[in-house]
């Protein structure tokens, strides 16, 4: 198993690391009030929010595989930067 030693690592590492877990923070404070959240808000049915929990589930494992093969061609840095772009403007969506 990898270990990285935080108080050694660089300042963008560190960066990284911070936003990453800002991000999952996010999403899972969001994820169980968003189901409350569209059926009294949106008046959705069971399963359209079935079906947008699922999209996002799977849209993210999707994005994880085209995300590797991208980072693998382009680079890494240009990939995680629009990766957290793209999350940022979903969630604020």
């Amino acid at each position: 198993m990898l270990h990285i030693n935080i108080q050694n690592a660089g300042r963008s590492m560190k960066v990284l690391l911070f936003s990453v877990l800002l991000s999952h923070l996010g999403y899972y404070m969001i994820l169980p009030i968003l189901p409350i959240y569209l059926k009294i808000n949106k008046a959705l049915g069971v399963a359209e929010i079935g079906l947008i929990l699922a999209v996002s589930s799977f849209s993210f494992q999707e994005a994880s595989i085209v995300g590797g093969y991208l980072a693998d061609r382009i680079g890494r840095r240009t990939i995680i930067a629009l990766g957290a772009v793209i999350r940022a403007g979903a969630l604020a969506g």
